[in-house]
């Protein structure tokens, strides 16, 4: 699921008018919404027609949020004392108009859905069952390909933060069994990030 995944990001490079999103600033938006998106999904249902029960998409009960959000608020104030500039983030700003809200539905919506059922579905899915060490282990490769997915960043601190949210929502979706917490936390958390930019 993972290499599907990740090879979408390639893949996208040859479709007929993907350079023209690129230069609108629309690659993103249509990365997420057209091919990895629906791709997550597809997987994600398949899986669970053939492993019932092993990826639930769980339920919302505030007492299984009240320590999570209180984690999240925690590393974002820690994000925001230390962060290091972020050209990335930076070329962001430009966007206006159906550009800069098609980032933000991305980024607070169709992102949060779709990397949580592949990095805390899947990848963390493969570590279950057997035992506490490789669960561990689970844990870690997990945040580690998460934040190296994310190679529109560029500042060290800016990875080890990347590493220490997904390790954060790989505790989250153990410790509540699904992916819908987790799916609301990346959320917010990405809502944060982008409001700082957008909405200010």
């Amino acid at each position: 699921a993972f290499v599907i995944y990740y090879s979408l990001f390639y893949f996208a490079i040859f479709i007929p008018g993907f350079m023209r999103l690129y230069q609108n600033g629309l690659d993103g938006p249509f990365l997420h919404g057209a091919l990895l998106l629906p791709c997550s999904l597809l997987l994600w249902r398949y899986y669970g027609r053939h492993y019932d029960g092993l990826l639930p998409f769980g339920t919302l009960a505030w007492q299984n949020l009240a320590a999570p959000l209180l984690a999240l608020l925690a590393m974002l104030v820690m994000e925001k004392l230390f962060q290091q500039p972020e050209p990335w983030l930076d070329s962001l700003e430009g966007y206006t108009g159906l550009t800069r809200w098609a980032w933000v539905f991305t980024a607070c919506l169709i992102a949060p859905v779709s990397e949580e059922i592949i990095f805390r579905g899947f990848l963390l899915n493969a570590s279950l069952g057997w035992g506490k060490v490789p669960q561990q282990v689970g844990i870690v490769l997990t945040s580690l390909l998460f934040a190296a997915i994310h190679m529109q960043y560029q500042a060290p601190l800016t990875f080890i933060q990347l590493f220490i949210f997904s390790a954060l929502l790989c505790v989250v979706r153990l410790g509540t069994g699904g992916l819908l917490i987790p799916i609301v936390l990346h959320a917010l958390s990405n809502l944060f990030a982008v409001g700082d930019i957008f909405l200010q």
